[in-house]
């Protein structure tokens, strides 16, 4: 395989010639990484690995060595309407988008969006289109596993974080199917040699966030925005993965269903977010797993206030719109509901 031309590669230079050497889309790796333990949520729910793999591949080939993913079901089409249009609008440094389409209506609206040239059209401060990259579960409808449960989304509007329904919401099957689906999607783009960013749809970034990376392997394989108020508490909603964090994806791939200690029973309910912060405290040096991301720039949790001044002048870089009742007020309130689809802007869920 030659090597790729990694124009758009960002972080320490030296790293560079690492970044080409890892990147690997033989069949034969693609088959491994399909046959491994850490892809078995990803079968269950019908993705198709080599399906994945060609996204990211095309990512390499326009010269990213890194990737975001997110998952989009039919309850949040217009979220992922406005987080497509929100990417396009932000300032800096643009970076490919992989959507997982849980259902043949969102994959439709992000074929659309592909289709329609609103990723090119807009383009950001700097100019870049939004490389935008549609990979639907395989077969003709809404993805089930086995027992019938996966992609069963009846609530409504809650986006992809804890919204309408509260944490109880959380503990519904189709949604732990849902959330489950993160650390294997994260998992398989690092095997492939990408560093992953992943952003639920309810993360809105006002700038480019990969400045704001270390980018650096003895300072941080994972990064991730934490909750306001807590000293190292995680928030999956938004964060990247680089390759020197693979076995710690891939242990938290392979988490699902793990038996908590008494300690940690209040973790269970909090799904893949939970097990990451177990991973942390098993970590050596303990709870040293991951960094946070800047606080003050990157907003999560359910206490943080928007400083109107501070969004103005650009002083934000990601805000992440969790335990809210209504989030799409929330974004209008901020300026930030600008959906392409008119049903979406005049508020439809």
């Amino acid at each position: 395989m030659p090597p790729f031309a990694l124009r758009h590669h960002y972080g320490w230079a030296s790293e560079l010639k690492l970044a080409r050497a890892r990147l690997n889309f033989s069949d034969a790796a693609i088959r491994a990484h399909s046959a491994a333990p850490e892809a078995a949520l990803l079968h269950q729910a019908n993705v198709s690995v080599a399906a994945l793999a060609e996204a990211f591949r095309q990512a390499v080939q326009l010269g990213y060595p890194y990737s975001a993913v997110t998952i989009a079901d039919d309850a949040q089409h217009c979220l992922l309407d406005n987080f497509v249009t929100q990417l396009c609008r932000m300032s800096g440094r643009q970076f490919p988008l992989v959507v997982v389409c849980i259902d043949l209506r969102v994959y439709a609206l992000c074929q659309s969006l592909q289709r329609s040239g609103t990723a090119a059209s807009l383009g950001n401060a700097a100019g870049s289109p939004l490389p935008l990259f549609c990979v639907p579960v395989q077969g003709a409808g809404a993805p089930r596993a086995r027992d019938g449960h996966f992609g069963r989304s009846e609530t409504k509007g809650g986006g992809s974080a804890i919204g309408r329904g509260g944490l109880r919401r959380t503990q519904e099957r189709w949604y732990a199917d849902l959330v489950w689906l993160k650390p294997a999607l994260m998992w398989l783009g690092v095997a492939l040699g990408l560093s992953i960013i992943w952003s639920d749809l309810d993360v809105l970034h006002v700038q480019s966030p990969l400045p704001a990376f270390r980018w650096d392997a003895d300072a941080a394989s994972m990064e991730w925005i934490c909750e306001t108020g807590q000293p190292n508490m995680a928030s999956t909603g938004f964060g990247i993965v680089h390759p020197s964090g693979l076995a710690a994806a891939a242990e938290w791939a392979r988490m699902r269903g793990v038996v908590y200690d008494r300690s940690h029973a209040s973790y269970a309910k909090y799904n893949e977010q939970g097990a990451l912060w177990l991973l942390n405290e098993r970590a050596r040096p303990r709870m040293q797993l991951y960094k946070c991301l800047p606080k003050d720039m990157f907003l999560s949790g359910c206490g943080w206030r928007i400083q109107p001044w501070r969004l103005t002048e650009r002083h934000y870089w990601s805000l992440h719109f969790s335990c809210l009742r209504d989030k799409r007020r929330s974004m209008r309130q901020a300026g930030l509901w600008r959906p392409s689809r008119p049903g979406c802007a005049a508020g439809e869920v």
